[in-house]
């Protein structure tokens, strides 16, 4: 396919998606009760945010490309093309699944042999393979087409935020579709823009659930996006659960919202350790121990001292601090080496530092926070993900790829609920 064939059938994916978006954001707002006659954000936002996004998938290429060759997109990518080729000459390869049967109950299991254990790349390869039909097998056209299912992630959870806190839309979209690392982080050929996209339907369908509007369709659609995070990262599936359960127990329930929340965690966490005395296959401590003992095995740049775990509560105990550290507060100052590391350092602190703004200004207020069932959502949710990462992930860079959608998710309810820019 000549460049000019490229960058022709390019615009016209480009157009042609941004014209679906609007479609669906001009029916959304037909649903959606429009206060002093704004919406939650023109339609040129709307454009301007995807075409960003796609840009922003360019960028990523380009330099894992041409700077940073080792790359798992690139990596992942190559490989799809072989899926492509099957699938217009071999299409029995294609749909083979690829996946040993030996022991599937095991689903913790990280054995590289495992039923689970590359079903995510594996799924994804078969996804870019797919979308390889339309592009011709050209890196950047797929990046276009894939970069819609991140958008479109990132796009549910902005319209359930939008219908909580409407006069505070404009900003929490600016944070969800413009915040740099899960602007950048995301838009790249990663199977994270897929866990974006079915955390998004994850939250969108939740809010229908609660709202009692098309319930069973909201129990549908919540069951296939955690089959789906299971498939693609399973610890983040698992983690999803307590969040959506304490959410939907808490919106039922007037004043003090934050009761489920402890509850429903409470629980969770006893039956997490209470596992130990299960067979080992689905010993959870044990499991996620060895998951960070993976990790620890690897070589890498910009590694950081994190405590081997052990698989019982004062083991898990002794690497919180450290967990904490890594994933709320790092990279610091000393550890600045480049242009990636530089942004993280100030976007981490600029949220630090606007949290205890917001603290500070808004110390009477800070009772509503814990009482707003979908603000502890979000809190709970991303707070329980960033302190896996903390607890598994021994890189700076790994982390701050990893913690991306989740910091923006962590923000997200200082910024709905920021009285001074929400005026």
């Amino acid at each position: 396919m000549s460049v000019f064939l490229q960058i022709s059938l390019g615009l016209v994916y480009l157009v042609a998606l941004i014209f679906f978006v609007l479609a669906i954001y001009r029916r959304d707002v037909g649903n959606f009760d429009i206060i002093n006659g704004k919406k939650p954000a023109p339609y040129w936002w709307i454009a301007a945010a995807f075409g960003i996004k796609v840009l922003a998938g360019f960028i990523y290429g380009y330099v894992y490309a041409h700077y940073l060759p080792n790359s798992d997109s690139w990596m992942l990518f190559r490989e799809s093309l072989q899926e492509y080729d099957n699938l217009l000459h071999r299409p029995a390869d294609f749909f083979s699944l690829e996946i040993s049967f030996d022991n599937p109950a095991d689903i913790f299991s990280n054995d590289h042999g495992a039923t689970w254990r590359n079903t995510d790349d594996n799924l994804f390869i078969k996804i870019l393979g797919l979308l390889n039909v339309f592009t011709g097998g050209n890196y950047y056209l797929t990046s276009l087409l894939f970069n819609f299912f991140s958008f479109f992630g990132l796009y549910q959870i902005f319209m359930v935020a939008a219908r909580y806190y409407p006069k505070s839309s404009q900003p929490a979209f600016l944070l969800i579709f413009l915040m740099p690392s899960c602007l950048f982080w995301n838009s790249g050929l990663h199977k994270d823009g897929l866990i974006v996209f079915f955390t998004g339907i994850l939250i969108l369908a939740t809010h229908r659930y609660i709202s009692g509007k098309s319930v069973r369709g909201a129990i549908s659609w919540m069951g296939i996006s955690l089959v789906f995070l299971f498939l693609f990262r399973i610890m983040n599936a698992f983690v999803a659960i307590p969040a959506i359960t304490a959410w939907i127990l808490a919106s039922k329930k007037t004043g003090r919202a934050y009761k489920p929340y402890l509850i429903v965690y409470f629980a969770g966490i006893t039956f997490f350790f209470l596992t130990v005395f299960l067979p080992e296959a689905y010993n959870l401590p044990l499991k996620f121990a060895e998951k960070q003992h993976d990790f620890l095995r690897e070589e890498g740049n910009s590694i950081l001292p994190l405590t081997r775990l052990e698989a019982n509560l004062p083991g898990y105990i002794e690497v919180l601090p450290q967990a904490v550290n890594h994933v709320f507060f790092r990279p610091g100052l000393s550890e600045i080496s480049g242009l990636f590391q530089l942004v993280s350092f100030i976007e981490i602190w600029t949220v630090w530092l606007m949290i205890l703004w917001f603290l500070y200004r808004q110390r009477f207020r800070v009772r509503e926070l814990v009482n707003a069932p979908f603000l502890l959502f979000l809190l709970a949710f991303s707070v329980s993900i960033l302190l896996v990462i903390g607890f598994a992930v021994p890189f700076t860079g790994s982390i701050v790829r990893y913690r991306s959608f989740y910091l923006m998710l962590f923000f997200l309810p200082f910024i709905l609920k920021w009285r001074l820019i929400a005026k």
